[in-house]
């Protein structure tokens, strides 16, 4: 007979719960049936009877034991409580053999808390004990993505749908990215298959529909040769050879080829992600892309990201002036809308940034990225957990 915790893996919650409930009719005080229930009743969102399970299970709610710690977790961010979720996922992570549940939990409290670098090494900690897990991919993709890291983020959730090609969120994310970064028909591509994949989705009709009715690319000699040296740039930068997409951007300057904010938005990222990071070099990139667009909200948005990943004495006042013009330019954008709330949380302006989450929460399809973010915000006004590393390696 199969165990308690080996059912609940495989999701067949029924079989669990009558498994359980036939052993505390033999038991009443079987703690493992008690926990198994209390996880059953977090999956249905049935949190109330969840909690009385879990204080049978655990009356003096001090216990330290990994299965009642679990649950509580789970159940805690059911509640969107992520502190609390935090809290109890923590001591289970510092073990030696941390739990691919914990890890992937955390990562994702990490996220609302408005940690997404942290919630990069949890979530990266947790692919490499279970790599075929598409919706820790998901996660990854989507933390990568507040971080700001798009190259990163893309590879994740574009993995994640090779394994589960019927998840409506990664086709949006990967359309959000490339629309984004100015590719517009790659966008369509995205979206277009994956209604393919998942024909009712209003998700992703919607946003094809936004995608559609927007004004088109022009159609000139530059601007195809701009395209061409743009995508073949991006490829060299996805495989880290940032050198040669410098140089390869450089000679078509060289040429007489236009610049445009694309590819200075691509330049920055380059030097950024060189071996030998050219910071410098990077915001001089941002700046000329302002330069040729001031209203352009991508590029004040970037820019934005960049200035707080350096974390530099005035780094968060920098990015959010950044963020209060990339607003200013797209407000019907929702991702510097984010990024501003979140750094109006962080330098404690917290009426502004709940006006900002609110106007999220009640605009964003229950499926987007950033949807579980602003929620955070309302509930939490984004604390900040303590510091907490983990080990992450890079392998894929």
């Amino acid at each position: 007979m199969e165990s308690l915790n080996q059912l609940l893996a495989a999701g067949r919650f029924k079989e669990a719960s009558e498994q359980a409930t036939k052993r505390l009719a033999q038991k009443p005080g079987d703690t493992e049936a008690l926990i198994a229930l209390a996880r059953v009743a977090v999956s249905s969102g049935e949190n109330e009877k969840a909690e009385q399970w879990l204080t049978r299970a655990d009356p003096s709610g001090k216990s330290n034991d990994p299965e009642v710690l679990l649950a509580r977790a789970t159940l805690a961010m059911r509640r969107q409580q992520w502190n609390k979720a935090w809290e109890f996922y923590r001591p289970l992570v510092e073990t030696p053999t941390p739990r691919v549940e914990a890890l992937y939990g955390l990562g994702i409290a990490l996220c609302a808390l408005g940690e997404p670098l942290k919630a990069c090494a949890a979530l990266d900690d947790a692919m490499q004990l279970a790599p075929t897990h598409p919706d820790i991919r998901y996660e990854l993709g989507r933390a990568y993505m507040l971080y700001g890291n798009q190259v990163e983020a893309g590879y994740h959730f574009i993995r994640g749908l090779r394994l589960n090609p019927k998840d409506e969120r990664g086709y949006h994310a990967v359309a959000y990215l490339a629309s984004g970064r100015g590719k517009r028909r790659s966008a369509r591509r995205v979206l277009e298959l994956g209604l393919k994949q998942v024909p009712g989705s209003k998700l992703l009709r919607d946003a094809l529909q936004s995608l559609t009715s927007a004004p088109s690319a022009k159609d000139t000699p530059e601007a195809r040769e701009q395209r061409a040296v743009f995508e073949q740039a991006s490829e060299m930068v996805k495989g880290l050879r940032t050198r040669e997409a410098l140089e390869l951007m450089n000679a078509a300057y060289k040429r007489g080829m236009r610049a445009t904010v694309w590819l200075k938005l691509l330049e920055a990222e380059a030097c950024e992600r060189q071996k030998s990071p050219d910071f410098a070099g990077a915001l001089r990139a941002y700046e000329e892309a302002l330069a040729l667009d001031p209203k352009d909200w991508v590029a004040h948005n970037n820019m934005a990201l960049f200035l707080l990943r350096q974390k530099g004495p005035d780094a968060l006042s920098r990015a959010i002036k950044a963020l209060e013009q990339a607003h200013d330019c797209a407000p019907q954008e929702p991702e510097p809308v984010l990024n501003l709330a979140i750094s109006y949380a962080k330098d404690k302006q917290k009426e502004k940034a709940q006006e900002l989450a609110r106007r999220l929460v009640d605009n964003l399809p229950a499926q987007h990225p950033f949807l579980p973010a602003a929620q955070a915000l309302l509930g939490n006004g984004a604390p900040r957990p303590s510091l907490w590393k983990v080990k992450s390696s890079k392998s894929k």
